[in-house]
């Protein structure tokens, strides 16, 4: 039930974040982006990867579950680099 949730959340995310983006006319030719560009994050947790969306506007992360403590210790590492790039997105000052 859970990945069918995560799943469905994504989707709509995607849907909706992409329901306005300006496609070309001709779909086969590549076109620089001109509006707001999704990344994904895919870091590796052990067990599974987590996936962090980033958007212009903030930031969702999917699934960060870890098969141990050194893994959580990457997760919060790149998650403290992430906010320190990004300080519109971080709650409270990362140091």
């Amino acid at each position: 039930m859970r990945k069918f949730t995560v799943v469905c959340v994504v989707s709509i995310l995607c849907f909706a974040l992409t329901a306005r983006w300006p496609w070309a006319p001709a779909m086969g030719r590549v076109i620089a982006a001109q509006g707001p560009v999704i990344k994904a994050h895919i870091i590796d947790m052990g067990q599974a990867n987590a996936t962090l969306l980033e958007f212009p506007c903030g930031a969702v992360l999917i699934d960060a579950g870890a098969q141990d403590e050194e893994k959580v210790d990457e997760l919060v590492r790149f998650l403290n680099e992430f906010f320190a790039r990004r300080q519109d997105l971080a709650l409270w000052p990362v140091s």
